[in-house]
């Protein structure tokens, strides 16, 4: 059922402003906030474990990061995959100059 594996998106869990529209404008401490927000979602990865349902169900995690990949984009992105540690990573690939994200 994809409404419950949906559910906890329904509900806001939490989110910081770490004070700029593009994570260039401050790296380190958006590379921080992204990693307290893991911390977080891990957290709600245990607790689901220690509740005493006979179901195990794992909450996605998906980032979508800003798409910068040159220069301090890419040393964000590697800072990131470092913090998140995901099992997965996809990246979409425009068809058109205009639609690459650089």
């Amino acid at each position: 059922n994809h409404k419950d594996v949906f559910s906890v998106a329904e509900t806001h869990q939490k989110a910081y402003f770490y004070g700029g529209t593009t994570s260039k404008n401050n790296p380190m401490t958006y590379v921080s906030s992204i990693g307290k927000l893991v911390k977080h979602y891990e957290s709600l990865g245990e607790s689901k474990k220690s509740s005493s349902t006979s179901e195990s169900t794992t909450i996605p995690l998906i980032v979508n990061t800003d798409g910068y990949v040159k220069s301090m984009g890419y040393e964000i992105l590697s800072s990131l995959i470092d913090v998140i540690n995901p099992n997965h990573i996809a990246q979409i690939v425009g068809t058109s100059k205009a639609k690459f994200f650089d």
